[in-house]
């Protein structure tokens, strides 16, 4: 493909692209990708559908987060003189991932498929990415967490607050804390060696994390 050849089909694949109503949430629908695929069967179409479901179920994530049945309302043809039908058709919503599955197992004979390939692998290494650096501002906020914990710890105790003015402190937190985080999992309700140990986990994670993002 030449760059305006590859520019059309990327943007053929943008537009396929649909948003669940008043929610961020993207998804694609497997009769429209069937048609930009080059499939015009949609019983062919299944053989690769079928077989990325089962991959989808081979590893950590659950097929039905990903491929989603639904009917929707279809209008077919009868032939030559025979006029238009309308009827019900199976479908299924899908995920930038199962797209990416999809394209894996259809037919890499054709050339839709081997751009549709590298054009999910990008756009599922994207959503990665933006995943990851979620994942990380959360743990920087949890370790930020655990050093307030422990300075509020030392500093109030520091000042000569006793151990009833000390919770009068907590519970003032926690009123404003506790929509947020479930109370075990928050660093000041965490025995020492718990703290610690969230401590050592949260430093690897955001070490992994960074190393992610180098690669």
């Amino acid at each position: 493909m030449d760059y305006t050849q590859v520019k059309d089909m990327q943007s053929r694949f943008d537009n396929l692209v649909r948003r669940v109503p008043g929610e961020n949430i993207e998804f694609w629908f497997a009769r429209d990708l069937q048609e930009l695929l080059g499939y015009d069967d949609w019983v062919n179409f299944s053989i690769a559908l079928r077989r990325a479901i089962h991959a989808c179920n081979s590893t950590e994530f659950e097929s039905a987060d990903h491929f989603r049945g639904v009917t929707r309302a279809a209008t077919l043809s009868r032939g030559v003189g025979g006029g238009d039908i309308g009827c019900d058709v199976e479908d299924f919503m899908l995920t930038r991932y199962a797209c990416f599955l999809i394209a894996q197992y259809a037919n890499s004979g054709k050339a839709t498929i081997v751009f549709a390939q590298s054009y999910f692998a990008i756009q599922t290494r994207k959503q990665k990415l933006v995943n990851d650096r979620m994942r990380l501002q959360a743990l920087i906020d949890a370790r930020a967490g655990l050093r307030e914990a422990r300075d509020l710890s030392a500093g109030s105790y520091e000042h000569g607050d006793d151990d009833e003015g000390f919770l009068r402190i907590r519970m003032r937190d926690d009123a404003v804390d506790g929509a947020q985080h479930p109370r075990e999992t928050r660093p000041e309700h965490m025995a020492g060696e718990d703290v610690k140990k969230l401590a050592r986990r949260l430093k690897g994670e955001l070490r992994g994390l960074v190393r992610d993002f180098l690669t």
